[in-house]
């Protein structure tokens, strides 16, 4: 297998079963997900200045050896990928024994530090300057439309931004949920009928608190019955269950909360987050 250093898109695409190296913008990219065996997958779609979009599939045996994309629009340094073809259509594969990656963000001009990496990931001399040609080269194009996903630490810096021009924001995050106050859903209502709940969230970078509250949590427990909200909460937050029906949960069990999107707002002055236009579904 030839591994070939640095390629554009479009040249990489002719490198079908050699490894390359790719620095691309991130147009897509999907939540995390198990494999059928114990590894972890996402999926990427990724463009440059050569060639419309190819996919990228990333393996891992871990999930925080993922690449966590804090927006669409970032730019990521993948080393020795293996470009494969299917059907017709070209991607690229990574491999968990020997491919890396490196992430960086997409606007900021003057930071060439990632901001995730993999371990075994190696910086190059000439790496700069091709990403400061991606974002020049993105910057004047309209190839993402995509909307961002925000981490929860950039959700924590809003409280510090100023409290008279910025009192509320709204984000999109891809986040797990770990705690829950009350713990019984019979309890999620106040006594005049108000949904009252508080959520542990977290991402790779942040645990935050946020709150499901009135007609912003009509909207999220989708006026599931009881039985069906108290089944939706231990799937959210990953309470393990036996493998004969499934039905049977796994007392003092590793809990594994699947990775969700979900939609926030922000308010600096009451210094509270609320989750919003969000529903649980099924």
């Amino acid at each position: 297998m030839v591994y070939r250093r640095f390629l554009c898109i479009k040249d990489a695409v002719a490198c079908i079963n050699d490894k390359v190296d790719l620095i691309a913008v991130i147009l897509n990219f999907s939540l995390p997900q198990t494999t059928r065996g114990t590894d972890y997958v996402c999926k990427l779609k990724i463009i440059d200045e050569s060639h419309p979009e190819i996919p990228v599939h990333v393996f891992a045996q871990e999930i925080d050896h993922l690449p966590f994309v804090a927006a669409v629009g970032d730019i990521i340094h993948l080393s020795r990928v293996v470009m494969r073809i299917h059907e017709g259509d070209v991607y690229a594969i990574f491999n968990k024994k020997f491919s890396s990656f490196a992430l960086y963000d997409g606007k900021d001009v003057e930071n060439f530090q990632p901001y995730q990496v993999l371990l075994r990931y190696e910086a190059r001399k000439h790496d700069a300057m091709i990403i400061a040609g991606l974002r020049k080269w993105l910057a004047s194009s309209h190839v993402i439309d995509e909307p961002n996903f925000s981490l929860l630490e950039e959700i924590n810096e809003v409280d510090l931004v100023n409290l008279v021009c910025k009192v509320r924001k709204k984000f999109r995050c891809v986040i797990r949920f770990v705690a829950v106050i009350p713990w019984r859903v019979e309890d999620f209502r106040s006594p005049d009928g108000v949904y009252r709940v508080k959520f542990t969230l977290e991402d790779p970078t942040a645990r935050i608190h946020v709150y499901s509250y009135a007609e912003d949590g009509e909207k999220f427990f989708n006026g599931l019955s009881t039985g069906g909200l108290k089944r939706k909460l231990k799937e959210l937050l990953g309470v393990p269950k036996s493998d004969d029906d499934g039905q049977e949960e796994i007392e003092g069990g590793a809990r594994n909360p699947p990775w969700v999107q979900c939609c926030l707002k922000s308010h600096s002055i009451k210094r509270r987050r609320w989750i919003f236009d969000t529903k649980l579904v099924g």
